[in-house]
């Protein structure tokens, strides 16, 4: 699978971060400029007490900043453990040790016979490779680009608007294909290649394997073995032979979605992606299949050779990549965070001093000289702390559409966040 990033320069792009530039800019010097050009904060603070009279807008500006930081390093964190979660999650199959590779037979311009038999030619020889424990084949993949979803009805039924059935994927598979996929068959049998066999040019039976949720909302029961649905107005009953496991076929954020699958031997596919598990690494397992397909006709081209792991690893990009993004904000907030703390905890002092020495002068313990300075910083910091973790609540959902089991409810996250903003809150004001 490739993807294709547009990299044409957007002047708008550089007008908003200029126009954010000098925004900023200005709105961080005028007001210190205008009160030092008014000589105002010689008079702003007591020189006893070091009160301050106007200093009420450095006191909301700081508890806004600490809220922005808290809330994008809450997202930083949700994101995280929703990508870590992601990448073990059940995906109705096991990709660990298994290489791919999808051809067309069409571009070889084999017919239909040809192919069936060319097809079971890979397979035998693919059987005798070293290291490789089996190998199937399939016309697509779960999780991959290319997903049929198709109309489903009960066998009894007589109405086939598509109001009353059931739309499910829709895959055609070899014999030994769950075997190689890792893919656990709860109930009945696997394929064979009798299974769909041909006479005198009608076929004379059908059958398919279904997963739990085709079962549950399509056939309504448990038990699916020996149970029939139609595909079909004008086609015979579809015997249902086995059950395998649910699994995520189109995206991680899915609802369960019911599937069937066919047998390969039923109805010729020239798209054929080839799956072998071995013992050996992927990538070498990956070059013996190509040799293997290459061997028995050069003419046909392979692409997207390689690890399954690789193959399904489109899937997990918006999750990545937006785990980068709000990690790399999340630390650029936190610098931004101990600047603005820093800041206030030292002009907070520099105003202060005489106070510290009168203290100092008549006992005080270094505690009591502390307290005040901290205690008002430390209030600013839960306020803005706490600000934050609900604006990182709030965009649980958003997150949750990007990332799967993404959710700012972790109590994992809430600590760490109540943690982060505690560490960054000491470190800059000590």
């Amino acid at each position: 699978t490739s993807i294709q990033v547009d990299g044409q320069l957007d002047w708008r792009v550089f007008a908003f971060a200029a126009a954010a530039a000098l925004f900023t800019g200005i709105l961080s010097g005028v007001l210190p400029a205008q009160q030092a050009w008014a000589g105002r904060d010689a008079q702003r603070v007591s020189p006893v007490t070091g009160v301050r009279g106007r200093g009420r807008f450095r006191d909301v500006i700081l508890p806004i900043q600490i809220a922005l930081c808290c809330a994008v390093l809450t997202a930083s964190l949700v994101s995280f453990r929703g990508l870590s979660r992601s990448l073990r999650t059940p995906l109705g199959f096991d990709p660990r040790g298994v290489a791919v590779a999808s051809t067309d037979l069409t571009c070889a311009r084999y017919r239909a016979e040809d192919g069936r038999a060319f097809q079971r030619r890979v397979l035998e020889e693919l059987s005798r490779v070293p290291g490789v424990k089996t190998a199937a084949y399939a016309n697509r993949l779960p999780l991959s680009t290319n997903n049929s979803l198709p109309v489903y009805f009960t066998g009894d039924t007589t109405d086939f608007s598509p109001s009353h059935g059931k739309i499910a994927g829709n895959y055609s598979v070899s014999p030994g294909y769950f075997r190689t996929m890792g893919t656990r068959l709860i109930a009945g049998r696997d394929f064979t290649w009798r299974d769909g066999t041909w006479r005198d040019g009608a076929q004379t039976i059908q059958r398919a394997i279904v997963n739990e949720t085709f079962a549950r909302t399509v056939l309504h029961s448990r038990e699916a073995i020996g149970r029939h649905f139609r595909f079909r107005q004008q086609g015979p009953p579809v015997e249902v032979i086995g059950m395998v496991e649910d699994g995520k076929y189109v995206a991680l954020t899915e609802i369960p979605l019911p599937v069937v699958f066919w047998p390969a031997a039923q109805e010729y596919d020239s798209a054929m992606t080839l799956v072998v598990r071995s013992s050996g690494p992927e990538q070498v397992t990956a070059t013996r299949l190509r040799e293997a397909v290459s061997g028995l006709d050069p003419r046909l081209p392979l692409y997207g050779a390689g690890s399954l792991t690789d193959f399904i690893g489109l899937v997990f990009l918006p999750a990545r990549i937006a785990t980068t993004a709000l990690c790399a904000f999340g630390l650029l907030a936190a610098m931004l965070a101990v600047t603005g703390i820093h800041g206030m905890a030292q002009h907070a002092v520099s105003g202060r001093i005489r106070e510290i020495g009168v203290r100092v002068a008549v006992g005080a313990g270094p505690w009591q000289v502390l307290r005040p300075l901290l205690l008002r910083t430390a209030l600013q910091l839960a306020i803005g702390s706490c600000a934050g973790l609900v604006l990182g609540l709030a965009a649980d959902r958003a997150l949750a559409s990007i990332v799967y089991k993404a959710s700012a409810r972790d109590p994992v996250v809430l600590a760490g966040a109540a943690l982060g903003m505690v560490l960054i809150g000491f470190a800059a004001t000590w």
